[in-house]
């Protein structure tokens, strides 16, 4: 048993499947495969601006069995950088003038102008980015995954604000919604961002259609998301309640 052990830590997966495929059969590598993709689970979390969804992700991701956290947001970003292959859907949509031609990027700020002012514009940029961020968002993941041991249970870690806007949920085995009160974030953005409550305000009002921020118990009732995580006391009580949840989620 011991030297079985010692055999699987030390080489590649694919080398220890192909062995195991070649002594048991494709029968039996089916379900052994089937087991041990059943071991990895990926568990998406968003919710509105200062929500607390980034300080439950950095909590989450020192927890037994996590083994990565990824930033939806930040690969969203990447999109707009040089060499992206949405830089030229972008241009023929919105035309070239929001790009920096000698960057090579989108720029950000002349985007910005367009798609904040226009809800039907933002609408047609989120269906151009989204399928990019989708596809970025699944090599990540596999990443985590082609890191770990087949044996282990573990867990990726997944913010997203828009997760179920995009329409992303079959990437996740579990959607969990971090809620506050309107007030909370609102005092959050004006003291920790140094942003004018008015505008404060409008950022957060304007998350409110967004599915899982303004709806998160239609959404929990239609079992779209898996639990509503309240960020409404300490620290300590918010990182309890997220241990009562991660215990659930592992079983």
């Amino acid at each position: 048993m011991n030297e079985k052990l010692t055999f699987r830590r030390k080489h590649r997966p694919e080398i220890v499947i192909f062995i195991f495929a070649f002594f048991h059969g494709s029968a039996a590598l089916s379900r052994f495969t089937m087991s041990s993709a059943s071991n990895f689970k990926i568990l998406g979390v968003c919710g509105g601006i200062c929500s607390g969804k980034s300080t439950a992700c950095k909590l989450l991701r020192d927890f037994p069995g996590a083994v990565g956290h990824i930033d939806a947001d930040s690969l969203a970003h990447e999109v707009y950088a040089p060499g992206s292959k949405a830089i030229q859907e972008i241009s023929d949509y919105f035309g070239e003038q929001v790009i920096d031609k000698e960057a090579g990027a989108v720029d950000r700020k002349a985007l910005g102008s367009i798609v904040f002012s226009d809800q039907s514009k933002m609408s047609a940029l989120e269906q151009i980015v989204w399928p990019h961020v989708k596809n970025s968002l699944t090599r990540e993941i596999e990443k985590l995954k082609s890191s770990v041991r087949n044996s282990d249970r573990s867990v990726a870690i997944v913010e997203a604000a828009v997760m179920l806007d995009a329409g992303w949920q079959d990437i996740f085995d579990g959607i969990w919604v971090v809620r506050t009160q309107r007030e909370a974030a609102l005092y959050r953005m004006v003291e920790n961002r140094g942003i004018d409550v008015d505008a404060a305000a409008l950022r957060i009002d304007a998350q409110i259609s967004r599915r899982g921020i303004g709806n998160a118990d239609e959404e929990l009732k239609n079992d779209n998301i898996s639990a509503i995580i309240e960020n409404e006391g300490s620290l300590e009580d918010f990182t309890h309640s997220l241990k009562a949840k991660w215990k659930e989620f592992l079983q």
